[in-house]
């Protein structure tokens, strides 16, 4: 990682993440854009793509402006140019690349030419104060059932820095990307690039597994928790201590609230009946399963749980009608 820290430190070059490349540079560096990801791809005039696929966690490149320069480099060539022709293509070991790039960089930018970013983070740092104020009020709401901004901050405030966390299911998925901070790598699981849902307790169980001194805790979206919920069972049987959230919003699916398969057909085909206890789903395994519906008790919640020292299951009621969050 020393390369890429280089790149962003000496130069003053902004940056954003792949989801699941969130820690590599920190959340809290300086010029860590990805609170403000849209307005950076929109604004900035040179992209260079680092091993990263603009895929549909990218929007597919759409959001880079028509006239940017895109320099992208991969070790895998047939990744060169899907869905949008780079300006410069390199096919080669990123941190052998990147060793290349800093040498001509350093020999032929004057300490001028390494400062002329100014206006630049001026505007990507107005931009994110902005956001953070924004994000501020929605993380302290007290409207009942809970927010789902509000779930994830009372998460956030009890969470250590070496945290290993996995974002599973929609709405759920992309808050959290929005308030929990990733601080070093392979500490992030999401969806990734195939955009699966049902990761989060697997993933839990194999991440606790290989890092058994560190918190591992899946927040996951009902629906997407209900498609391996047995996979609490093997985490039981196998005394693997996860901690699973669940964001109970009655399995809505978020943004797409739908409405029926038919005219005049009641039942909504994303929606669970309301109020499941999932947390006695882990109860019946002979795992430690609690019911949170205040924002004030979950953090109480989350140290029984990890004190507990066995598998857990924390089942949070969460505002069925919260919008998918969208800037």
């Amino acid at each position: 990682f020393a390369e890429l820290r280089r790149l962003v430190d000496e130069f003053g070059i902004p940056f954003i993440t792949s989801p699941m490349g969130r820690g590599y540079l920190p959340d809290d560096h300086v010029l860590c854009a990805n609170l403000v990801r849209d307005t950076l791809q929109r604004k900035a005039d040179v992209v260079l793509l680092l091993g990263a696929r603009l895929d549909w966690t990218f929007r597919f490149g759409t959001q880079l402006a028509r006239d940017a320069k895109l320099i992208q480099i991969d070790i895998h060539e047939p990744e060169l140019g899907i869905n949008r022709a780079p300006t410069v293509g390199i096919v080669g070991d990123v941190k052998s690349v990147l060793q290349e790039i800093l040498f001509e960089m350093t020999c032929k930018l004057s300490a001028a030419q390494k400062n002329n970013l100014s206006p630049w983070h001026a505007a990507l740092d107005a931009e994110r104060e902005s956001r953070t104020c924004k994000l501020e009020i929605q993380m302290s709401s007290t409207v009942l059932p809970m927010s789902p901004h509000r779930m994830y901050k009372e998460i956030k405030d009890f969470l250590p820095r070496d945290a290993i966390c996995i974002l599973d299911g929609n709405i759920s998925m992309a808050v959290g990307q929005r308030v929990l901070p990733a601080y070093s790598p392979v500490t992030r699981f999401t969806a990734g690039t195939n955009g699966c849902m049902g990761v989060g307790v697997p993933y839990a169980v194999g991440a606790k597994i290989a890092q058994p001194d560190r918190l591992v805790i899946a927040v996951c979206g009902d629906m997407g928790f209900a498609l391996t919920a047995m996979d609490m069972e093997t985490a039981v049987r196998h005394k693997v201590p996860i901690l699973v959230v669940v964001a109970n919003n009655d399995g809505n699916m978020g943004a797409i609230n739908q409405k029926s398969f038919f005219p005049g057909y009641e039942e909504r085909i994303t929606m669970f009946q309301p109020d499941i206890h999932y947390e006695q789903i882990m109860q019946a395994f002979g795992g430690h399963g609690e019911y949170v519906d205040r924002p004030e008790d979950l953090r109480p919640a989350l140290e029984r749980a990890v004190a507990s020292g066995q598998a857990s299951c924390i089942n949070v009621r969460v505002d069925p009608h919260a919008p998918y969050p969208r800037d």
